[in-house]
């Protein structure tokens, strides 16, 4: 039996932007932010969201790719997070980006 992958192996994230000041309290996460994410690899432009009406997005990373993703909101420092997905012996390296995961992961 054969079966049809609709996607390229990789990982998809679950991302939810939010103040670090207030990481503890869940009401102060961030809208309205510009979120770009970069295929460094192919060396094109993967997502734009222009200004994002929720906190959260999801992204699926495709493995054997190096990606840059920027968010930027006005009155914030922009954050950059490079995202490497089975590159140079790292199956997986997220550089520049706070995790903050489910309870039952800590």
């Amino acid at each position: 039996m054969k079966v049809k992958l609709d996607r390229k192996p990789g990982y998809v994230f679950d991302i939810t932007i939010f103040d670090k000041a207030f990481e503890h309290n869940t009401i102060n996460t961030l809208r309205d932010c510009k979120i770009e994410i970069y295929n460094n690899t192919t060396k094109e432009q993967v997502l734009t969201i222009e200004k994002s009406p929720k906190s959260t997005f999801n992204f699926s990373f495709a493995e054997g790719n190096h990606y840059t993703m920027l968010v930027r909101k006005q009155g914030y420092l922009n954050r950059r997070v490079e995202v490497y997905v089975n590159v140079n012996g790292c199956i997986l390296c997220v550089d520049g980006m706070g995790v903050k995961g489910p309870t039952w992961y800590r």
